[in-house]
């Protein structure tokens, strides 16, 4: 999405009257602790590259709006970052984004933003959400469970030591997590997760652990943007399937 697209629809959102919600006032709102008006929308953005920074921070503050920013905590610290992963926002960066009260740093996990083989095939997904096949063997499941809270203790421990503060939610890498994943991430102090389903999100528990969002990943028309914006905007559900 061109930075001059996202200007155009975060102007087009305040003219029409939308509310901007905040990472607070969401799991605020699934826990019914406050009501949000009708028209209500939770930007969000993951990986934490510096063209957040330099591109949609200014952005932010021009419209005065909220938004929620995911980071893979060993990339942000120089552990292993891929070869094809852009240019990173700082600690200080991402310290200051905090401070204007416009950004909430959350977690996109410590180091499972990554596919690897799940089984003797050499099918790859996910590692999050997946038992690995590695030595000719699966994964157990003490070793999974041990993995993903490594993981969580390694990515809070970053978060207190930089930031301050623990992370208050996971956005899992790629959309993909299990159950095992999700008690993961609230043994080690998270309150909720994000995935990458379409939908609308209501009040309640689910909402809270398997928070909707939809991708905006491509260029659209005005028209389609204001779809995207209704409970009929679903288009990864609403075609036939032969399966």
């Amino acid at each position: 999405v061109s930075n001059h697209q996202l200007d155009d629809e975060l102007q087009w959102l305040k003219q029409d009257g939308w509310h901007f919600v905040s990472l607070d006032e969401y799991l605020a709102y699934t826990k019914g602790q406050l009501q949000l008006p009708d028209k209500s929308v939770m930007i969000t953005f993951d990986d934490g590259y510096e063209s957040f920074y330099s591109k949609v921070y200014p952005l932010l503050k021009k419209y005065k709006v909220p938004a929620m920013l995911a980071i893979v905590t060993s990339w942000t610290n120089g552990e292993g970052k891929p070869t094809d992963v852009q240019d990173l926002a700082t600690w200080d960066q991402l310290r200051e984004m905090e401070q204007s009260q416009l950004v909430t740093v959350v977690s996109h996990t410590h180091a499972l933003h990554k596919q690897q083989a799940i089984d003797p095939q050499g099918d790859r997904n996910g590692i999050a959400g997946n038992r690995l096949y590695l030595n000719n063997r699966y994964e157990t499941d003490e070793e999974y469970r041990s993995r993903l809270n490594h993981d969580f203790q390694m990515t809070q421990t970053l978060f207190k030591e930089k930031l301050g503060h623990a992370s208050r939610v996971v956005v899992w890498p790629y959309g993909i997590y299990s159950a095992e994943s999700i008690k993961a991430a609230l043994d080690s102090g998270m309150e909720g997760t994000f995935l990458l389903d379409g939908g609308i999100n209501g009040t309640g528990r689910t909402a809270q652990l398997y928070a909707k969002r939809m991708i905006m990943s491509r260029e659209v028309t005005p028209d389609h943007f204001k779809k995207l914006l209704t409970k009929d905007h679903d288009e990864w559900n609403d075609k036939p399937l032969r399966m």
